[in-house]
């Protein structure tokens, strides 16, 4: 529609031009560049009687700069003192690089993120009348960086990157909520915490905090062996003394086993021994060669001791 406005447009210089040229002949002016004229004039009316809405987006109907109404997506009728604006209600997304932030402790952090929104297609009007097509720079973009900022303060440095979904829950929380994008369609749908970044200083004292974190936890694990193998020693040890100690204790067992049954023997022994008992044994010990044994007369306990000492005794003066 364009292309054949300007077409009429530089049809009729064109013929203002050869008006004021005397070397071209008047009839071939009216004749040729006249009728070209009106029918580029023709079209350009009749395409300036449509418009076309694309798909996933609302059509808002200017007249003379004011809003007079809406359109969907589509070939619509308009005026030709009329325009049509197409606005996206599709979901769109806005990346944002390096938002600048600070710790709790006041460290440098920067942070990349995007955010998810649509437009309300029920409430266009209101949000072109009140913000304007720039209500992403106005709206969207102040409160995206806000909100990661006031979450971000809330950690110190070293704890952000572990809490990252919880900042990411918390911004997209405080967007959600927020009353000045509601109340002019604008419906924010998700925000996405892509990158959290350092000054390279910092970075460099986290890693070697992280390399004397690993050496440390190291050192820890080859104590915990080394304890390991003592423990062991002083089980083994432990195992061995008790191993002696026990068999020790059963051969003493034993040892007092058969001395209380030695003892038991020998009292049922001297409970069942008679002096005739004793007198046969002794002669039963009596050496087999023996032949001729002298006996003192009217001795009846020849082997007591006692009583053969006593006449011994009596026999030697004769």
């Amino acid at each position: 529609m364009n292309i054949i406005i300007i077409m009429a447009v530089v049809g009729l210089f064109i013929i203002i031009g050869a008006g004021f040229n005397k070397d071209i002949n008047p009839k071939v002016i009216g004749k040729y560049l006249k009728p070209l004229f009106i029918i580029a004039l023709v079209f350009a009316l009749m395409f300036s009687l449509f418009s076309q809405v694309p798909a996933g987006h609302m059509g808002l109907l200017y007249q003379f700069g004011a809003i007079r109404g809406e359109r969907t997506d589509g070939l619509q009728f308009k005026a030709p003192w009329q325009s049509i604006v197409s606005v996206n209600i599709q979901t769109q997304r806005k990346t944002y690089v390096d938002i600048y932030c600070f710790s709790r402790e006041t460290q440098e952090v920067r942070i990349n993120g995007t955010v998810n929104f649509y437009i309300d297609s029920q409430n266009i009007q209101k949000l072109y009348r009140n913000v304007g097509k720039e209500y992403v720079q106005k709206l969207i973009d102040p409160r995206v960086q806000q909100a990661v900022k006031n979450q971000t303060v809330q950690f110190t440095a070293i704890d952000i990157a572990p809490n990252r979904e919880a900042i990411r829950k918390a911004v997209k929380e405080s967007l959600v909520s927020d009353p000045e994008l509601s109340l002019n369609s604008i419906i924010i749908t998700d925000f996405l915490l892509e990158n959290i970044d350092f000054n390279p200083d910092f970075k460099s004292a986290i890693e070697a905090k992280q390399v004397a974190t690993q050496e440390a936890l190291k050192a820890a694990e080859q104590i915990k062996i080394e304890k390991a193998k003592a423990d062991q020693a002083i089980e083994t040890a432990r195992g061995f003394a008790e191993s002696e100690f026990t068999k020790k204790k059963a051969e003493g067992d034993w040892i007092l086993y058969i001395g209380q049954k030695q003892a038991e023997a020998n009292q049922l022994l001297s409970k069942t021994l008679t002096p005739e008992l004793v007198q046969l044994k002794m002669i039963e010990k009596l050496s087999d060669k023996l032949q001729i044994m002298i006996v003192p007369s009217g001795a009846i306990n020849f082997f007591d001791p006692k009583g053969m000492l006593r006449q011994l005794t009596e026999v030697a003066p004769q």
